[in-house]
């Protein structure tokens, strides 16, 4: 693995980029080995850029391992799509698919550790429901350090919920928006996203 990662390396201004051209499928120097996977972290929408430098990786199965999520990410760009819409304000529909499906694999999960910070429900839906429409497998690690309440119940419902699974579980409102997250550690958060899991691989 040495010798392919000797080909990617950040040039001045932090840009990542392959050392070489991509020629008929070969990274420079030598063939992509068929049973190595390729993949890289996107934290939040501000690192998705990375998976630019991904899509010029031959490799069989590319990877983005959204961990630990710290914010919503539109991963529509490097996912296989094909979308038709109203166009023209008429009857005909503009149709649009992607040509160059980046990722083939995306792992979610939410961060654990002593400073963990809360992953929202609703982040992780959002990227399992793009997952869905485009047919690319959607693995969910885990919640991380924090577990979110049901959205029905008021605050005093809600910490007495998460006091039966933790008995000292700190509580943590989401920019206000009402929800609130209660710190419990990942082993009593746990991994179900809407009373299931989401362990998917790809074929």
């Amino acid at each position: 693995m040495a010798h392919f990662a000797q080909h990617i390396w950040p040039k001045e201004g932090g840009r990542w980029e392959p050392r070489g051209p991509i020629v008929d499928n070969k990274w420079p120097g030598a063939a992509w080995p068929s049973n190595v996977w390729a993949g890289t972290s996107v934290e939040s929408q501000k690192y998705a850029p990375r998976l630019n430098c991904l899509r010029r990786v031959p490799a069989k199965v590319r990877f983005v391992s959204v961990e630990p999520m710290l914010g919503p990410v539109a991963l529509r760009p490097w996912l296989p799509y094909h979308e038709c819409v109203p166009w023209d304000k008429g009857d005909h529909t503009q149709c649009e698919t992607a040509l160059m499906p980046t990722v083939s694999w995306v792992i979610c999960g939410g961060e654990s550790g002593p400073g963990a910070r809360p992953m929202h429900p609703d982040w992780a839906r959002s990227l399992r429901d793009q997952c869905q429409r485009a047919g690319v497998p959607f693995f969910f690690k885990q919640w991380g350090g924090w577990v979110w309440a049901p959205d029905e119940l008021n605050y005093a419902d809600a910490l007495a919920w998460a006091r039966e699974r933790v008995p000292l579980a700190s509580a943590h409102e989401f920019h206000g928006s009402g929800h609130t997250a209660f710190k419990v550690g990942k082993g009593a958060a746990g991994a179900l996203l809407d009373g299931r899991e989401w362990r998917e691989w790809p074929v």
